[in-house]
Formats: structure tokens, C-alpha cells, sequence
């Protein structure tokens, strides 16, 4: 049984580092789509749906192999659409200004994944065996974190 944990471990270890070796081949890529096409909006919001959908639907499978295509999936598009987003700050700040919003971002996405988090785990703990026939409740939280994603990611629709 150890074996089979090292090597499921392992093998999530293999598919995270071919994943990033994606990731730095595609953002160069990104990053000239981005200059050439100029209208980073479309982009950023196109990526975020693809998030959503693919970090939403983590919770319903319990195969790891389309755990890890999910997962997969949806960080690519969330490391993508970085230089979309990146891209994008010098319009809407001052440059004075660019890191300092870039940072608040950064900031409030870490702490809506906190509140998420103290939100969630009550939750799960009090009545996920109740609300799911799942056998790991925290899967819940999936669904969860898709609507709060869902709900903060709106804000780019504004103009």
C-alpha cells in the first residue's frame, strides 16, 4: 500500500514538472499573441472560463488520471492568462502604480482562497457526509470554490 502512495505521489511529481515545462514553452507564445492581437480582454476572459469549468469539475471524478487532465487544464489556462492579465496592467494603472495593483491582486487572490478556506472546512466537516454520498466530502468544495471563482472573476466583465 506504501508503494502504490509512493508512486501516485510520484507520478503527480512527473505530471507537475512536464506541466510547468508546458506552461514555459506556451508563455512566450501568450506573450506575443498578446502584443500582436492587442485586445487582452477576450483572452483573459476565454482562460478564466476555461478555469472555471475545469477546476469546477475536479470535485465530480474520482479517476486520478482525469483528475490530473482537469487539473491540468485548468492551471494552464490560469499560468496563460497571466500574461494576458500582466499585459493589461499598464493600462489600467499609472506606471508608478503597475506593481502595486498587480500586488493587490495577488493579495486578494490569496485571501479569498483563506476565506474560502475557513468558509469551507466548517462546512465540510459539520455536513459534507450528510449533503454527499461522496466518500471524501472535501470534494464539495470544488463546486464551492467554482462559484466563488465564478463571482470574483466577473469583475472583469466591467469596462
Amino acid at each position: 500500500m506504501a508503494y502504490l502512495m509512493v508512486m501516485q505521489v510520484s507520478f503527480f511529481g512527473v505530471v507537475v514538472a512536464v506541466m510547468q515545462v508546458v506552461t514555459a514553452i506556451g508563455m512566450p507564445i501568450m506573450g506575443a499573441l498578446s502584443d500582436t492581437v492587442g485586445k487582452r480582454k477576450p483572452f483573459v476572459i476565454s482562460l478564466t472560463g476555461v478555469i472555471l469549468i475545469f477546476a469546477s469539475l475536479l470535485g465530480l471524478f474520482h479517476n486520478i488520471y482525469v483528475v490530473l487532465i482537469l487539473y491540468v487544464i485548468a492551471n494552464l489556462a490560469y499560468q496563460w492568462s497571466l500574461a494576458f492579465y500582466d499585459a493589461m496592467l499598464p493600462f489600467i494603472a499609472a506606471p508608478k502604480d503597475v506593481g502595486k495593483v498587480g500586488g493587490f491582486g495577488v493579495a486578494f487572490g490569496y485571501l479569498g482562497t483563506i476565506i474560502s478556506l475557513l468558509v469551507m472546512f466548517p462546512l465540510i466537516m459539520a455536513y459534507g457526509d450528510v449533503v454527499s454520498k461522496d466518500p471524501n466530502p472535501a470534494n464539495l468544495a470544488y463546486g464551492y470554490a467554482g462559484e466563488w471563482f465564478t463571482f470574483y472573476s466577473s469583475f472583469n466583465l466591467w469596462e
